[in-house]
């Protein structure tokens, strides 16, 4: 049986983006805290998303969308069905595992928190869903062409953060 076409409107990619960006956002705090990251990177990353956010930003990713839509339909639902993975499969699942208690980082011996085996696999999983949500930004960036400059330079920064977050020390 053929797939159907299926007519994607802005409103419903914003709405996918919106669900992207509040994951994300949420994945990220959690590793910022379990890596006990210095707090200024959490005020960091809820700005840039804060910005990705306004009502201007919205406006243009939702612009961007129709325009790409003309001119390449599948493409923009493909974008959007890979947003709803990594949404659903990759940053839901790391808040889903931590709400069950499965991260505790242990004793501290020498002023040093000690992590535990179940805590060092969360912050792999968090990283990785970091990584995850990377791929699907830049993605965006690259389907959505057509974004004003203060948007893109907007998600580079927020590139940037990412791999803060998810880099050593």
């Amino acid at each position: 049986m053929p797939p159907t076409e299926t007519q994607l409107s802005s409103s419903s990619f914003s709405r996918t983006w919106g669900r992207f960006l509040d994951e994300l956002e949420a994945v990220a705090l959690l590793q910022i805290q379990r890596k006990r990251k210095d707090p200024t990177l959490a005020a960091l990353l809820r700005d840039t998303l804060a910005a990705l956010r306004e009502e201007s930003a919205i406006a243009a990713i939702e612009e961007a969308v129709e325009s790409a839509s003309a001119d390449a339909p599948k493409a923009i639902e493909l974008l959007e069905r890979e947003l709803v993975y990594i949404t659903e499969k990759s940053l839901a699942q790391v808040r889903t595992d931590a709400a069950k208690g499965g991260v505790t980082m242990g004793a501290v011996t020498m002023g040093i928190p000690v992590i535990q085996p179940d805590a060092a696999g969360a912050i792999a999983q968090g990283d990785a869903a970091l990584k995850d949500a990377k791929i699907g930004k830049d993605s965006v960036e690259d389907l959505l062409g057509r974004l004003p400059w203060v948007v893109k330079k907007t998600l580079k920064i927020l590139n940037e953060i990412l791999s803060l977050i998810s880099g050593a020390g």
